[in-house]
């Protein structure tokens, strides 16, 4: 459920618009999970400030740093670190996850001194299907302690997003086909789409699709009891 969300100016990018998000919301017990452009110190030292904690994706637009937790974990028998592996099967599709998370991580902190930095962590995920085998390898920087099981939840959850959220808005409200571009109307039918999915959403079981919902609201009545139930 989308619960806040903030414009990102035509001159500008998420960098500096997640700050402003982060300003709106409560973050006191908190963990926050961040795709890599939010991977920056201001924002972290943000989350920490606030009393939250983060997960984040590390890739090469901190050079250094990625450079940096990819060497430390190619020389994983030199520090202490906790391991979890995860299988999924379906779709057609066998998927092995793999967290690796460290806390060992004096000598990397003394070098960045990035802000709540206490763990970091190496997810490997291989998929197979009948036609292919693919693999992937990426890096994270937290503010939590090491934990592999922990982490690789959060993780999934944050990637979650794209298929609950993002995914859903494009297939069913055919968010991506808009051809509105005036800022205030664009913006308005963003907020009107979400606002509607989180009401859907609500009213959702486990047989019942959105689109079915979607038709049940052209009857007023049925609309006014999902608002009531909302």
């Amino acid at each position: 459920m989308l619960l806040c969300q903030q414009k990102v100016n035509k001159k500008s990018n998420e960098i500096t618009a997640i700050p402003v998000l982060l300003d709106i919301l409560d973050l006191k017990g908190v963990t926050v999970t961040i795709d890599a452009m939010g991977c920056q110190l201001e924002i972290c030292q943000k989350i920490i400030t606030k009393q939250g904690d983060y997960v984040i994706a590390l890739k090469e637009n901190q050079p250094t740093l990625y450079q940096d937790v990819q060497d430390y974990f190619q020389e994983i028998g030199e520090f202490s670190y906790v391991t979890f592996e995860h299988w999924d099967k379906g779709h057609a599709r066998l998927e092995r996850r793999v967290c690796t998370v460290t806390d060992d991580i004096d000598w990397l902190q003394k070098e960045h001194q990035w802000p709540g930095l206490q763990s970091i962590a190496r997810v490997e995920s291989c998929v197979k299907t009948k036609k292919k085998e693919s693999s992937m390898t990426r890096y994270f920087v937290s503010s939590l302690k090491a934990n592999a099981a922990n982490h690789l939840e959060l993780i999934r959850k944050h990637w979650g997003i794209e298929n609950t959220l993002h995914w859903v808005l494009d297939l069913t409200f055919n968010e991506d086909k808009s051809c509105v571009r005036n800022e205030n109307a664009a913006l308005n039918l963003s907020v009107a789409r979400k606002l509607a999915l989180n009401v859907l959403m609500t009213n959702k079981d486990e047989k019942t699709s959105l689109r079915s919902l979607q038709r049940k609201c052209w009857n007023t009545l049925n609309a006014i009891k999902f608002l009531d139930n909302f």
